[in-house]
C-alpha cells in the first residue's frame, strides 16, 4: 500500500479515490483496497469478524491509537448480532457505492465488483491491454490489439489513462452502471 497522512475527522469518510479514517493513512481505492479485503477475508467467508478489523487496524498501525475507537465505532454499526461484517457491506461503505439500505443497487455494485475483478486478475488496479487481450482470448474472441485499445479508450474520459491505455475501477463501474441505464 501506498499510504499518506492526511488530516480529517475520525469517521469513516470516503471521497471516490481515498478512504480514509480521522487523522491518519489514506489508501487509493483502486490500487490498495483488493489488497486490504484479501487479508481482512483471509477465509474467503464474505463477513470478517469485527475483532479482526479492530486487530489489523492496530497490527497494520493504520491509524493512531487514539481514533481506533472512534473508528471502530463507526464500522460497529455495520455488525451482525455476531460480530461480523459483510464484506460487500464494508466494501461499500469505504468506497462511497450505496448505501446498505439500497439492497438491490448494493447487490448490483457487489456484482459489478465481482466482474471487475475477472478483469483485474492481478489486482493492479487497473484493466490494461493485456488482461483485456487474455479474457478476450479466454473467451475465444480474437480481437486485433487495435480494437481492444479502442475499447478500452472508450470506456475512459482521462486523457492520462487513455494515453495509458487502461480503464480504473471506476471506469468500470461508470461503464457498467451506464449500460445498465441505457
Amino acid at each position: 500500500m501506498n499510504p499518506s497522512t492526511q488530516n480529517s475527522s475520525a469517521s469513516l469518510r470516503a471521497d471516490g479515490q481515498t478512504v480514509s479514517f480521522g487523522q491518519r493513512k489514506v489508501w487509493d481505492n483502486d490500487r490498495d483496497l483488493p489488497d486490504v479485503v484479501k487479508l481482512l477475508d483471509r477465509e474467503y467467508k464474505d463477513v470478517i469478524p469485527f475483532s479482526d478489523i479492530q486487530n489489523r487496524m492496530m497490527e497494520w498501525n493504520f491509524i493512531p491509537r487514539e481514533h481506533i475507537a472512534e473508528a471502530c465505532d463507526t464500522l460497529k454499526s455495520l455488525c451482525d448480532s455476531q460480530g461480523n461484517i459483510s464484506l460487500h457491506i464494508l466494501i461499500d461503505q469505504l468506497t462511497g457505492f450505496p448505501e446498505a439500505s439500497e439492497k438491490d443497487d448494493m447487490d448490483a455494485n457487489i456484482d459489478t465488483l465481482e466482474a471487475y475483478k475477472i478483469f483485474d486478475q492481478n489486482n493492479k488496479g487497473c484493466i490494461d491491454l493485456e488482461s483485456l487481450r487474455k479474457i478476450s482470448n479466454e473467451l475465444g474472441e480474437e480481437l486485433d490489439d487495435e480494437t481492444l485499445t479502442g475499447m478500452l479508450n472508450l470506456a475512459t474520459q482521462d486523457v492520462f489513462r487513455k494515453q495509458q491505455n487502461i480503464i480504473s475501477r471506476d471506469d468500470f463501474f461508470s461503464l457498467v452502471k451506464s449500460k445498465v441505464l441505457n
